[in-house]
């Protein structure tokens, strides 16, 4: 996203490491990374690629601490060609990529009982998204169709971690009430910093029908003018129900 949201570091630190056959690790440099050295460093000393008995060292660099910001961290494999032992290696370089972590967002909505009486039966919401500073990201109104009790979920979209979205349930019909969630849902997308996942994150409503008949009625008096201009005539009183 070429820190479209802002939320890279002035710099990180990374320490290069050397681990022998017995799965000792030791700390051999720590370096800063930043954008005035193109984020890129070069180890200038001789590692060797072997112990005095002939067994081979495995060197790494290891990021010291993931961004903060919902940043995960991956490292590329470099490819490592062993010399003989006592002859010297080629340079090998190694890529560690930090990418901003994103996960998504859904409402999760439940009709216990629907009346097929009324017709088809309309949820709407209105969802609004804001980034950890409080820009504001998204902003929309989505809605669910139900014509029997069941469940819908309605997609909202992804955001990068840190996004806190708000789902307010704006609109349930006159003869369907909320059973199940508050009205208005806050929540975060998160990640998982051990496993650097993020999972989906769900506002969860229930509606029920409420057992009560609400209908609008009227009369409705119908007239119609006589040909000639000269006035109206009473055609007859209609009930009309809505």
């Amino acid at each position: 996203m070429d820190d479209a949201l802002g939320r890279r570091p002035e710099s990180i630190s990374v320490t290069l490491k050397q681990t022998d056959h017995e799965g000792n690790v030791t700390d051999l440099e720590s370096v800063e990374l930043n954008e005035e050295g193109n984020w890129a460093h070069t180890f200038e000393q001789k590692l060797p690629m072997y112990d005095e008995d002939g067994n081979a060292y495995i060197y790494s660099v290891v990021e010291d601490e993931i961004i903060p910001g919902g940043y995960g961290v991956s490292y590329g494999e470099a490819e490592v060609t062993r010399p003989e032992v006592g002859a010297e290696a080629a340079d090998t370089a190694l890529t560690i990529t930090n990418t901003l972590l994103s996960g998504e967002a859904q409402i999760v909505k439940t009709l216990d009982r629907y009346n097929a009486t009324l017709g088809e039966a309309t949820f709407v919401y209105q969802v609004t998204a804001r980034s950890g500073e409080g820009e504001l990201l998204y902003s929309n109104v989505l809605s669910a169709a139900f014509t029997e009790s069941g469940t819908q979920t309605i997609y909202i979209g992804r955001f990068p971690v840190g996004t806190e979205i708000t789902v307010e349930e704006v609109y349930d019909g006159s003869s369907y009430e909320l059973t199940g969630g508050q009205r208005r849902q806050t929540f975060t997308i998160t990640a998982d910093e051990e496993t650097q996942t993020v999972g989906m994150v769900s506002a969860e409503y229930v509606n029920d029908y409420n057992d009560r008949w609400n209908p609008g009625t009227g009369a409705v008096n119908r007239f119609d003018q006589a040909g000639d201009g000269s006035g109206w005539t009473g055609r007859r009183l209609e009930s009309q129900t809505e």
